[in-house]
């Protein structure tokens, strides 16, 4: 047995029932994926949270770069050392005199 195209027609073939979608509301796309509305909702939340985050550390009060007045003149790199105060060189806490000018050290 065959139909008007040419295709063979089984008498037992049956339509595929229809899918209840009872409880379950759903968006169809372009490309026919099925999409909750919850997961929208929650994407939507999501997005809204993200926003008000970036907002809050857009908008908070910045601190001064310089809380305590102007920077020293010398580096972090030199604590521990001392500092000739005719030159500039440093020198290792233990000298007396300083090792580029041999002038007289504080301390």
């Amino acid at each position: 047995m065959g139909d008007s195209a040419g295709r063979e027609v089984y008498p037992c073939s049956k339509p595929a029932p229809a899918r209840s979608t009872a409880g379950v509301s759903a968006v169809r796309g372009r490309g026919g994926s099925t999409v909750d509305q919850t997961y929208l909702l929650l994407l939507a939340i999501a997005l809204v949270v993200a926003a008000c985050a970036l907002g809050a550390m857009l908008l908070r009060p910045r601190k001064p770069a310089t809380p305590n007045g102007p920077d020293a003149p010398f580096a972090v790199s030199t604590e521990g050392m001392k500092i000739c105060p005719k030159c500039g060189m440093g020198n290792l806490w233990t000298d007396r005199s300083c090792v580029s000018c041999r002038a007289p050290l504080k301390g």
